[in-house]
């Protein structure tokens, strides 16, 4: 897998690299061109992944990262950066490679999409309507189930949703008080109540502030997720 990493890149220097879960998850990344959003700077990272567990696809994206907090922006919109996945096979160790030769090939051509939507997002000021309705996206509610409170496995279930309901509205809470001010950078012209600021407002709760976080979560899983729709939302927002 390294092997691969290094003839496409031209042995590029290696900007971080680790394992994760119990060591079956082999992650490295190394610097793409740099780019400014209104004077907030941007570094990008091409990201691979060697998935060893056996259960999973081999993978990698284009992550963005935000230099003034050092938020992991992960982008998988197909549209903003690019992601493979190749199975374990025979030939797998090759499709990474020649995935990642194209892909470095053609970074600066996605860097220029990548800024482009960034700066569509730091020129949207959304209202409070908007803002409420992108964070809802992000984290969205859970509906009360058909329970007869009456009886004690009824009252087990609706216990668990209202634990569940709170800590959706806990993650709103949290995310809007990081947008009104207390995010790293929030003060900056181009993330002032933008959203550009909101977007980096759920990237730094979900990878810095939120209890019990995991960084695999964050790079791969829910959290990326999360990271990914509240991109889409407020672009979508800001395109209507």
């Amino acid at each position: 897998f390294l092997i691969a990493w290094d003839k496409a890149t031209c042995k590029a220097p290696i900007e971080t690299i680790g394992l994760l879960g119990k060591g079956e998850n082999l992650f490295v990344t190394t610097k793409l061109p740099t780019f400014d959003v209104k004077g907030d700077e941007c570094e990008s990272y091409l990201l691979a992944a060697n998935i060893l567990s056996g259960k999973e696809a081999d993978f990698g994206r284009v992550t963005p990262v935000r230099v003034v907090c050092q938020n992991t922006l992960n982008l998988s919109a197909a549209q903003f950066s690019d992601e493979f996945r190749v199975i374990h096979t025979g030939e797998s160790i090759k499709q990474i490679e020649t995935w990642l030769r194209r892909i470095w090939d053609t970074a600066k051509a996605k860097q220029d999409a990548l800024k482009e939507s960034y700066e569509i997002l730091a020129n949207f000021t959304p209202n409070g309507q908007q803002v409420q309705e992108a964070v809802r996206a992000t984290y969205e509610g859970v509906a009360q189930p058909d329970a007869d409170p009456a009886t004690r496995d009824g009252l087990d279930v609706l216990a668990e949703w209202d634990k569940q309901r709170k800590r959706v509205v806990e993650h709103r809470d949290n995310v809007l008080h990081l947008f009104e001010g207390q995010a790293v950078g929030s003060d900056l012209a181009s993330a002032r109540g933008t959203g550009w600021g909101l977007w980096n407002a759920v990237v730094e709760y979900e990878d810095y502030r939120k209890p019990r976080r995991k960084i695999s979560s964050a790079l791969f899983g829910a959290g990326a997720d999360r990271k990914q729709a509240a991109f889409d939302a407020l672009l979508r927002l800001a395109t209507v």
